[in-house]
């Protein structure tokens, strides 16, 4: 007596498609494992892979190389977020004038084609594990999507937490689009 498990097997041996094994009508490997058509059917290769093949071509065809179909017209770029704490070790605070200067002399030379700052209040767990709040800056940058400017991000972060004594500076970098 044939069971509905054998009516579905017989079609897919009929499209060189990869089979079940069945280990209880004598078929190699433990259930569940494959076995290869043989014949004339076995030269195909699977269906899975022309499907693959398929897409893998369709991409090459949407555009050039780098190419973002979410950008759609905008220009492919570099989103960078600054995060400075305003507060410094010895209680004090970075005063807005320094601030500006610091802007001034080692951010705005470095992306003269222009950012945004905003005032904000940030958190972190201090290293006695409370809570420490503190007034900050953050500082958002859209340029490309280089090295170069990467390498410049890092610098601007490592200046700053030299010059005020901070334990840390956050930079977030993220792809993204963008018109201007």
């Amino acid at each position: 007596m044939r069971t509905d498990q054998d009516r579905l097997a017989r079609p897919l041996r009929q499209t060189g498609q990869v089979q079940p094994a069945d280990p209880h009508r004598g078929g190699p490997g433990p259930a569940g494992a494959l076995r290869r058509p043989v014949g004339a059917q076995a030269a195909r290769p699977p269906l899975i892979r022309r499907i693959l093949l398929a897409g893998l071509l369709g991409l090459g065809a949407a555009g050039p190389a780098g190419a973002d179909p979410l950008c759609d017209g905008a220009r492919t770029t570099l989103s960078a977020q600054l995060l400075f704490g305003l507060s410094r070790p010895d209680g004090g605070r970075v005063p807005g004038a320094a601030f500006d200067r610091f802007l001034a002399e080692r951010i705005t030379p470095r992306f003269p084609e222009g950012l945004t700052v905003f005032a904000g209040r940030g958190q972190w767990r201090g290293p006695d594990g409370r809570i420490v709040h503190e007034a900050a800056r953050i500082v958002l940058i859209v340029t490309e999507q280089t090295p170069e400017a990467v390498a410049a991000l890092r610098e601007i972060r490592e200046a700053y937490r030299r010059r005020f004594v901070q334990g840390a500076v956050g930079l977030v970098l993220q792809r993204s689009c963008a018109l201007f």
